[in-house]
């Protein structure tokens, strides 16, 4: 292991530079996933957050490529977030510093309507994964405070009864509320949102 972190450390700038400028760079939306969901496995991989970090510089590469392929195939999109998804669970702490930057860009993902629920619903379950690990940083996230909480609870009214039958956009919205509300320090937060929402009608 000690061998392999020896290693990893002196071709870093190497991968780096392979993942951001031929991968995540490219205009073909496949390829641009594969190498999101490569790039997430292969952090998924890492154990040691010091080496994880050194993959900072990544993230945004990352998010942009999901964007692009939501865009351009909203298949290939859905695949790049479940891709996200997975390293959000297995390394929140990789995400600390960019949770303003994650959830500005997931609630573009939620507000666009010609999204299908299922991709908005993994959207949420992103941030419900990062605001479990790190519910300090996701609280102070201003993203979260004037965007990410009202749209959650216009997901919870924008039920269509042709299309969601089963109320399943209601229900995520109702679930995602109550986990954000069982996240230590978040309901205090979350309580003066909605105080506030409120005051402006």
């Amino acid at each position: 292991m000690r061998t392999l972190i020896t290693f990893l450390k002196k071709v870093i700038n190497i991968l780096k530079s392979l993942f951001i400028f031929i991968g995540l760079s490219d205009k073909e939306v496949k390829v641009r996933t594969s190498t999101l969901k490569s790039t997430s496995q292969f952090l998924n991989n890492l154990s040691s957050m010091t080496l994880i970090n050194k993959f900072n510089s990544l993230f945004e590469n990352m998010i942009d490529s999901i964007v692009y392929a939501l865009k351009n195939d909203p298949e290939q999109g859905f695949n790049a977030l479940n891709a996200i998804n997975s390293l959000a669970d297995k390394h929140p702490k990789y995400f600390k510093n960019n949770v303003d930057f994650l959830i500005n860009v997931i609630c573009q993902v939620i507000n666009e309507e010609s999204f299908e629920s299922k991709i908005k619903t993994l959207a949420i379950e992103i941030i419900s994964t990062i605001s479990a690990s790190l519910p300090v940083a996701v609280r102070k996230s201003n993203a979260l405070n004037s965007t990410y909480i009202p749209l959650l609870f216009k997901l919870m009214l924008d039920v269509d009864y042709q299309k969601d039958n089963e109320l399943s956009s209601w229900s995520k919205g109702v679930s995602c509320y109550t986990l954000l509300l069982s996240v230590r320090k978040m309901k205090k937060t979350i309580n003066l949102i909605c105080f506030t929402q409120q005051e402006r009608r």
